[in-house]
């Protein structure tokens, strides 16, 4: 049985739990974002002080933590291709 939104947040103890895209969706939990499968389970190991929804085409997310603005990928790693504060170096 699929957990709803609701569920999701009181089961794992997120304050929020944003919109699933293709099975992901950003969550916060202890003031920490984190991503999320839709069973509530994250996606990897990382948190931040913020994180977007992952890029449908290009299957990365933007992220900071500290001083630091990077993007991800699905697995947690850094994807070093796009460079500081998100953007490809060129």
């Amino acid at each position: 049985m699929k957990l709803t939104v609701e569920q999701i947040k009181e089961k794992f103890g997120y304050s929020h739990v944003g919109k699933f895209v293709r099975g992901i969706a950003r969550a916060i939990k202890d003031s920490k974002w984190l991503h999320i499968r839709e069973d509530g389970m994250p996606i990897h190991n990382q948190l931040f002080d913020y994180a977007e929804d992952f890029n449908e085409e290009e299957g990365v997310a933007r992220v900071e933590r500290g001083n630091e603005t990077f993007c991800i990928r699905r697995d947690g790693t850094i994807a070093e291709e796009y460079g500081i504060n998100g953007f490809v170096e060129g």
